[in-house]
């Protein structure tokens, strides 16, 4: 029996993508909570994991955590230009959102994201080498006097000057659909104050 397949009106896609993200938000058991983040760096591309935060689709914001010693912070700094790529192996659903990243590292919403943060999420701030840092042996960076789920924000306080915090501004987003009934491919973009919706060739 052939299955029954739906296709969604645009508003309606955009609507169910937005909502995709913010329930995967901070939520390591829903395959969008960990996307690739793509930046530019002196050597040229870049790309690696990271967990999605925190979310506003009003203000088109993705918000991610890193260290401010990692190379992506200066790569973001010189060129806030950052792409994101989500994929979901169930649903066979792929995103694509261009951004601009502004790193924040204090300020009241800095601030806000380290103090709401779990104080497990926040131990490898305390480790003592920058990352991507060259050493002689296997290195865990984080300190193994800290019990795991047992520290507390003031315990953790120390790591708080590495804590750094990417606020992305979505510009587009490219939406792909797998299906063996044939791919669907759409596209969003923000112009002029409002979302502009396109179906395109996958």
């Amino acid at each position: 029996m052939t299955e029954t397949r739906t296709v969604p009106e645009l508003p309606a896609l955009l609507a169910s993508i937005w909502d995709r993200l913010e329930k995967s938000c901070d939520r390591i058991s829903q395959p969008w909570s960990h996307p690739v983040l793509s930046t530019i760096g002196s050597a040229g591309p870049e790309a690696r994991t990271v967990i999605l935060r925190r979310l506003s689709a009003s203000r088109r914001e993705l918000v991610a955590f890193t260290d401010r010693r990692s190379a992506k912070v200066d790569e973001l700094r010189d060129d806030g230009r950052a792409v994101w790529t989500f994929y979901d192996p169930q649903d066979r659903w792929q995103l694509v959102a261009h951004s601009t990243i502004d790193v924040l590292s204090t300020g009241d919403f800095a601030d806000l994201c380290w103090h709401e943060s779990r104080p497990e999420s926040l131990r490898c701030y305390l480790g003592p080498y920058a990352p991507g840092q060259r050493t002689p042996e296997p290195c865990f960076n984080t300190p193994l006097d800290l019990t795991p789920g047992a520290a507390t924000h003031g315990e953790l306080e120390a790591g708080r000057s590495n804590f750094v915090v990417l606020r992305a501004t979505v510009h587009s987003l490219d939406w792909l659909e797998l299906h063996s009934q044939g791919n669907l491919r759409a596209r969003f973009a923000w112009e002029e104050s409002k979302w502009t919706c396109d179906w395109v060739t996958p």
